[in-house]
């Protein structure tokens, strides 16, 4: 899986793997606040408060069954030490044995970053989280050649002033079983420069994406029929990550040939 960045500390006292982009991970101890071609992030159940002014877009649907394989999530829910839990995983199942196995993998992989580091704490929950728009963990899209997930999570650490989301992403190449980084699908300084430049013009109000480094700040992304959807980090007022979708027809001429099928599928 491949490792995307950081979902930012829990803005407690005081990571995505793009093949899986990884959940961020809050900081062990504190009472203060993420690949691998598959994205994966995280966060628990108390939504950060956002200003319904800020307009995201709304959120993709979840997959539809396709090409033999099956999304589903996952109820997890328990106690594990000073950490109260309940969330929901995004699953695969049919299809290729090593695709759905590397799917499945990553998204418990990316689950339990965040979980360990919660344990570390005095108290802490984690439970499932949202966007501004909605979004919401789930399984983006199944494709020829690609599968894509995001899981979204909220946690909160006793002591600190507020709840924070998480968030984390997988893509994984399905002729390969291969987690994909978005580094791949963009191998060239102008083609990162690019996407970087496409993602700051965005604007929501105040709320202004966090994309300064390709590999750091654009970890957490995936493909989509229409386009390249990536969740640059903004302000926690605004939700913590906001949602930028991109256009193929903006990219075709900076993504990689090899990639191209890949990730359009």
């Amino acid at each position: 899986m491949r490792g995307g960045r950081a979902v930012v500390a829990l803005l407690l006292a005081g990571s995505t793997v793009t093949a899986c982009a990884g959940p961020a991970s809050p900081p062990a101890g504190s009472t203060g606040r993420s690949g691998a071609s598959v994205a994966v992030s995280v966060a628990p159940s108390t939504t950060s408060a956002a200003e319904p002014s800020y307009d995201f877009g709304p959120p993709g649907p979840t997959a539809a069954p396709a090409h033999g394989y099956v999304p589903g999530l996952d109820r997890r829910k328990g106690v594990d030490g000073p950490l109260t839990y309940d969330v929901q995983v995004p699953t695969l199942s049919g299809g290729a044995a090593a695709v759905t196995a590397r799917f499945n993998a990553s998204m418990q992989a990316s689950l339990s970053e965040v979980m360990n580091a919660l344990t570390k704490n005095e108290r802490a929950t984690l439970a499932n989280g949202n966007l501004v728009n909605g979004e919401r963990s789930r399984v983006t899209h199944i494709g020829s050649r690609v599968v894509a997930g995001i899981l979204l999570t909220n946690y909160y650490v006793t002591g600190t002033a507020h709840p924070s989301n998480g968030l984390g992403t997988i893509v994984i190449d399905t002729t390969t079983a291969q987690p994909i980084l978005l580094t791949q699908v963009f191998p060239t300084s102008e083609g990162q420069a690019r996407v970087l430049s496409l993602v700051a013009a965005k604007r929501y109000g105040p709320a202004i994406p966090f994309a300064r480094e390709f590999a750091r700040d654009l970890a957490n992304w995936v493909p989509s029929d229409v386009g390249l959807t990536v969740y640059p980090d903004v302000a926690h007022a605004a939700g913590d990550y906001g949602t930028v979708t991109i256009p193929w027809s903006e990219l075709k001429d900076v993504v990689a040939p090899a990639m191209w099928p890949v990730v359009t599928s």
